[in-house]
């Protein structure tokens, strides 16, 4: 048992920002490229609070943004059956119009515990710097372009809030609960 509470206590992670918090509202400053690889500073910290969150046991993050753990920098992180990528400066840009975007279940590590439609392209293009400050321009389709839009809003000062559609916010212990009950009824 001594074991295991000193291993949680070495994966502390950086605390997560919650929806209202100002920083989260906020546009982010772009990334000098040269201190990409800085190995101290506000981006290599922003980085390295990044990974303490990605390699807690107590979050079960995908994609995540600097903003989120206090840092107003242009930077986005993902892990989905990939290794943790870093993206600095990403540019997203949809490749689908607006109307064809789907809408699906989203959740975010800034509001815990509840999720909401959100509608999102199904395909982008990214451009970015990546960890060794090179530019890559690649694109991706389906949920992992769905999570890159998503962080990428974070950049912005958008949140999950401002993109849900109206009535779909829900708390996770109701997931798969009231799917069948008509949307304008009452739910006891």
């Amino acid at each position: 048992m001594d074991r295991l509470l000193y291993l949680m206590r070495m994966k502390k992670a950086a605390p997560v920002l919650r929806q209202g918090h100002p920083i989260l509202r906020v546009p982010t400053q772009k990334v000098d490229p040269k201190d990409i690889l800085a190995t101290s500073g506000p981006t290599h910290a922003a980085v390295q609070a990044m990974r303490s969150v990605f390699s807690s046991p107590y979050h079960s993050v995908i994609g995540l943004s600097a903003p989120q753990v206090g840092h107003s920098l242009s930077i986005i992180a993902y892990r989905n059956n990939t290794p943790l990528t870093f993206l600095f400066n990403p540019v997203l840009t949809p490749l689908q119009p607006q109307t064809k975007w789907a809408a699906q279940y989203e959740s975010c590590e800034s509001l815990p515990h509840y999720n909401c439609i959100v509608r999102r392209p199904d395909r982008v293009r990214v451009t970015a710097l990546d960890t060794d400050a090179n530019e890559l321009s690649f694109e991706v389709s389906g949920f992992l372009a769905r999570v890159i839009h998503h962080e990428c809003d974070h950049l912005e000062g958008v949140t999950l809030a401002d993109r849900m559609e109206e009535k779909t916010l829900r708390h996770d212990q109701y997931i798969d609960v009231f799917e069948n009950y008509p949307s304008s009824g009452t739910h006891r």
